[in-house]
């Protein structure tokens, strides 16, 4: 009986330390948390800007020439394409230079001419693009959300409601805005609004517009964009280029290039050519791709808006040579990055074959694939790719190798 008497005795003893142990660790911990509450900073809060405000997504596109970044202390940095434009600073586009500037949020794009400045604003409220020099063209066709868009030049204030695409320019003391798609608002105490075709002169104190004065870009027909022609060997091609014509039209202006901005310079061939008929025959003598576009002159010789680039491709033939139309037909909804995974989705025609490749700095990726179309012809499609910056997604669709619609689109990877 003794004995189990001091067996208990034990027991509780070893139960009263255990209980005594946890309560003083109890109390460590708590006096630990409490030190770091006093002794830790404040908590930070993370703002994320809305995406119709957020500059920091715009980047450089496309390059011909120098765009360069001028910093506070006045230090200039050339950037690259693929390279991000950053809040509060200013940007020049150098002379004999062009500069394509795209959002990656939702489908703003805005190029940049020869002696233009640009400034992107520093506040989050505030966050307001500005024209402080040259002249720039601003598309906002692809802009998902509908939302207007504000910007800035010569110090008046605009709102660019989608799918406006107008060009801006600075010229001595007024601001010439010429309408050529969608509808543009000064902000002053008028609040004049200015609808496609619109060309006007903002001055400090006064407003000159002329309503109707710029033709709509011509309609394209032929060939249509992704076409793909084969050429004999040490041979010449002849494509015809045609149009609808525009009314008021007293001639059109045709440019060709080697490249997305129509601008010549090292590799980037570029040909201007005006003619009163609806088509124009063009003559190439290698292979390659080519960029063409059309614009209608009024008969005051006012220049009308440029169509959009349509890009054909010229390659040597295999069993002899005729014109090599697109099909079936080709439609990519959405292209997307996520890291470094890249989402296709479109649509072809049931039955067609589709594959898709990339390539970065005109060299094309080992990442060629054949995609697994559905029965209704729509198809999703994901891609790894391990290089930074910007990515051509080349998609293909075709029955047989000798008839193939060609869709290229852009997407900026980050990872």
């Amino acid at each position: 009986m003794a004995l189990q008497g001091f067996e208990s005795s034990g027991r509780s003893v070893g139960i009263m330390f255990r209980t005594l142990s946890g309560a003083i660790a109890v109390a460590a911990l708590l006096c630990l948390a409490l030190a770091f509450l006093v002794l830790a900073p404040a908590p930070v809060d993370i703002v994320i800007p809305d995406s119709r405000s957020a500059i920091e997504h715009f980047y450089l596109s496309a390059l011909q020439g120098q765009l360069l970044r001028v910093d506070e202390d006045g230090e200039e940095t050339e950037l690259a394409p693929g390279e991000g434009l950053l809040p509060g600073r200013s940007y020049r586009c150098r002379q004999g230079s062009v500069a394509l500037v795209r959002s990656n949020v939702d489908g703003f794009a805005t190029v940049l001419y020869p002696g233009s400045r640009i400034r992107l604003g520093d506040e989050v409220d505030d966050r307001v693009p500005a024209l402080t020099a040259g002249s720039a063209h601003l598309d906002l066709r692809d802009r998902a959300s509908g939302e207007p868009f504000n910007v800035e030049a010569g110090g008046h204030l605009l709102r660019l409601e989608p799918p406006s695409d107008l060009q801006l320019t600075l010229e001595g003391d007024h601001l010439l805005l010429e309408v050529f798609g969608g509808a543009v608002t000064l902000e002053s105490e008028d609040g004049e609004r200015f609808e496609a075709g619109t060309s006007a002169r903002i001055y400090e104190d006064r407003v000159a517009a002329a309503e109707n004065a710029l033709l709509p870009a011509p309609v394209i027909t032929q060939p249509r964009s992704g076409s793909v022609f084969l050429k004999e060997e040490d041979a010449t091609l002849a494509v015809n280029l045609s149009w609808l014509g525009t009314e008021g039209a007293s001639r059109y202006l045709v440019e060709i290039a080697r490249n997305l901005l129509f601008h010549g310079g090292a590799g980037g061939e570029f040909v201007q050519k005006y003619t009163s008929d609806i088509s124009f025959p063009l003559v190439v003598s290698s292979e390659g791709r080519y960029y063409w576009r059309v614009r209608a002159i009024g008969r005051d010789a006012t220049p009308g808006q440029l169509s959009r680039p349509m890009a054909i491709t010229v390659r040597a033939a295999e069993r002899g040579s005729v014109e090599i139309p697109p099909a079936p037909e080709l439609v990519v909804d959405d292209v997307s990055a996520q890291s470094n995974l890249i989402t296709v989705r479109g649509r072809t025609d049931p039955g067609a074959k589709v594959e898709i490749h990339l390539e970065a700095n005109n060299e094309i990726l080992p990442s060629s694939r054949k995609v697994l179309v559905a029965p209704d012809g729509s198809f999703r499609h994901q891609m790894l790719v391990y290089v930074r910056g910007l990515i051509d997604v080349v998609v293909r669709a075709y029955y047989r190798p000798e008839k193939v619609a060609t869709v290229i689109e852009e997407v900026r990877v980050d990872f």
